[in-house]
């Protein structure tokens, strides 16, 4: 599935946009009831005691034409989840201009003004006769 703000999630599975979205998940803790399902990343693994744990909870959509699910956390904890497992966010790559394009656009550019040039020339010519 796939979002972005303002459109419509769509499922991945089978395309459809119809969704029953921001379900609780629950887990049965046995005797003491229910609660939610939830992840957990930690800060040091390896650690006896004093994981430096991140828990969120999970929400779920659910496509409602094919029954694909996707999990989802908090935009709040999946930040700090990835600052808590290193996750190296990816710069932008800006698209780089081949010296082709760039000439390209520079004869474009030229052909431009020499258009205008001429159409200026041709008024100036026009009204020098009506004068």
């Amino acid at each position: 599935m796939t979002t972005k703000k303002n459109k419509k999630m769509t499922c991945v599975q089978c395309g459809s946009t119809e969704f029953a979205k921001n379900l609780r998940t629950v887990d049965s803790n046995g005797q003491h009831g229910k609660g939610h399902l939830t992840i957990e990343a930690y800060n040091d693994p390896g650690a006896l005691i004093f994981k430096g744990t991140k828990a969120s909870k999970l929400r779920a959509n659910v496509c409602t034409e094919c029954g694909y699910v996707m999990f989802t956390v908090s935009k709040k904890d999946a930040r700090d989840i990835g600052r808590i497992m290193n996750v190296k966010k990816e710069k932008k790559k800006t698209p780089k201009f081949k010296k082709d394009d760039k000439k390209e656009e520079k004869i474009k550019k030229n052909k431009i003004k020499k258009s205008i040039v001429k159409d200026a020339k041709k008024i100036s010519d026009e009204e020098d006769k009506k004068n």
